[in-house]
């Protein structure tokens, strides 16, 4: 197959982009908020002493934020964790922010970054370049031993924020008893433009971003109440690939203890930084800067959201051309292609639960592809798997399926998610470290969405616990919510999803390949392999070719 160029993007974009009007009456998207009732801090002198006057308000390493409480949950909202990357700091490695002295506000969530809807040409409002934030949420009685459990968005490295209502950590925190960090990053053009002219961070500033977020976090997550040495990243979707990306980086050594991958791995190529610099040019040509005597000036004087629309993918592009903006294999940050790092062993070998959903491309295949036919199907094909075509259109014939679309479906959820998933899941085992693997396979009741089935993102809902987009879960499926926030903080807090008296989701192995299905009813089930067969095929299908 050909080298992949994007991730694609998780139910949420999916969602707000058919159906925007659908969602709760106060949430108009992904734009800056107020925490609402909250009950904010009183007033308090500045300075370092403004912590002990108040328990709402944190010394940081850049000066005193002012948070909120509701339900013995405190929240901080909007904290920058990095200098604004505007100007020349645009196309910059993150520095740190501006100290201040006085308690800053962090009742609001800070603004997006500059993207735009994926199903539409629409730029979302309310986005700023100044976005590097990240939002915490920490029980009120905190005492600086909790796990903490750090979120990186998903959105196809072009969109998504910290700001999405899903993503509030009230509820886990509440729940679980953990520490909850969501952090912005930046996204497309901004985040992982390459350019000969450019130097340190370029096609990677959006997973230096990350970086100086978790840095932040070791540096200040104890005033807030978590364990600076018991941080898990987690992430879904392109969230799940950046977890997956930070584990074969280098640059990010002793940032966090464990792992947990929603629905993408990083076992497949990536673009070298020729490639990257190639769509680099295109975009430069594309708002015409690429005749100017200093190409870089140009661009950096050039509207953020311009740049953001600037450079289409066209019509006619085959998926996995769709999405432009992806990490690069910078030489730095990541050495190597990452599936050349994970077979190597050359990444962190630390405890990671990991998995996929049962119908991840269903969303995909209605909504991208719902014209397809059988020749359409086949074209598709020829255009990403080239010399090897034969072999996949004989491996998924369309004539085995009730519809193309369930054919391509099917054929992505596995080349895509669960065997990429795999691929990790044996390197991470084969370094020594344990594995817990997961598929989700409920389906809600979402009528938009019906008969998709355990579709890209759905779990989200129940990792989150919160409603979203008009869909609040039943009595019946809050149970199973419960399960997985459960099984999800036990893990950042001891490496285990298990709880120790009952064992009941194994270490996974390749043999018995043994991962839990999380669906109702409760308990939770567990069975041997996931697609054993079309993932062995995809396994005679060279990586990078």
């Amino acid at each position: 197959m050909r080298p992949i160029r994007s991730c694609v993007s998780s139910f949420l974009v999916f969602a707000l982009a058919l159906c925007p009007a659908c969602g709760d009456d106060d949430d108009d998207g992904p734009q800056p908020a107020t925490d609402a009732g909250v009950d904010a801090a009183p007033e308090v002198d500045a300075g370092v002493d403004a912590a002990a006057a108040d328990p709402l308000v944190v010394e940081t390493t850049s000066g005193p934020v002012r948070g909120a409480e509701r339900d013995g949950v405190r929240s901080f909202l909007g904290i920058p964790y990095a200098a604004p990357p505007v100007g020349e700091r645009r196309w910059q490695p993150p520095a740190p922010p501006e100290p201040w002295d006085e308690p800053r506000e962090a009742t609001a969530l800070g603004p997006p970054c500059p993207q735009q809807e994926l199903l539409t040409d629409d730029l979302v409002e309310g986005t700023s370049e100044d976005c590097l934030s990240l939002n915490i949420w920490a029980p009120a009685d905190a005492d600086g031993t909790l796990p903490v459990m750090l979120w990186i968005h998903g959105g196809g490295f072009v969109t998504g924020s910290n700001a999405e209502s899903l993503y509030d950590g009230h509820l886990m925190v509440a729940g679980q008893h953990v520490v909850v960090v969501a952090i912005n990053y930046r996204l497309g053009p901004a985040g992982f433009l390459a350019l000969p002219g450019l130097g340190e961070g370029q096609g990677v500033y959006g997973l230096l971003d990350q970086q100086a977020a978790m840095r932040w976090v070791q540096d200040n997550v104890r005033a807030f109440g978590g364990d600076p040495d018991a941080v898990t990243i987690f992430g879904e979707s392109a969230g799940s690939f950046s977890v997956c990306l930070q584990l074969v980086s280098p640059s990010s050594e002793g940032l966090f203890r464990s792992a947990i991958m929603e629905s993408g791995s990083c076992s497949f190529p990536f673009s070298d930084l020729e490639e990257a610099q190639a769509t680099g040019e295109a975009l430069a040509a594309a708002v015409g800067c690429d005749d100017d005597e200093d190409e870089v000036a140009c661009l950096r004087g050039i509207e953020a959201n311009d740049l953001v629309v600037a450079l289409q993918a066209p019509e006619d592009a085959a998926f996995t051309e769709t999405f432009i903006w992806f990490p690069a294999v910078d030489g730095t940050l990541l050495p190597d292609q990452p599936f050349t790092l994970l077979e190597e062993g050359r990444f962190a070998a630390v405890p990671t639960l990991i998995g996929t959903n049962s119908d991840e491309a269903t969303i995909f295949a209605r909504f991208g592809y719902a014209d397809l036919d059988a020749a359409g199907y086949e074209a598709e094909v020829r255009a990403q798997a080239g010399e090897y075509a034969d072999e996949v259109l004989a491996e998924y014939p369309v004539d085995a399926f009730e519809t193309v679309q369930d054919a391509l479906a099917v054929l992505i959820t596995d080349y895509f998610f669960v065997c990429p998933t795999r691929r990790a899941a044996r390197a991470f085992e084969a370094a020594g470290q344990d594995v817990f693997m997961y598929e989700f396979a409920h389906e809600i009741d979402f009528p938009l969405l019906s008969g998709l089935g355990a579709f890209h993102g759905s779990e989200l809902l129940f990792v989150w616990g919160n409603p979203y987009l008009g869909y609040e879960m039943s009595e019946e499926e809050r149970p199973l919510s419960v399960e997985m926030q459960t099984r999800w903080a036990r893990f950042a807090a001891t490496a285990n999803p298990n709880d120790p008296e009952a064992r009941d989701w194994p270490n996974w192995t390749p043999d018995p390949a043994v991962h839990a299905v999380l669906d109702l009813p409760l308990p939770i089930a567990t069975t041997e392999g996931l697609r054993e067969d079309r993932c062995d095929f995809w396994d005679t299908i060279p990586l990078g070719e």
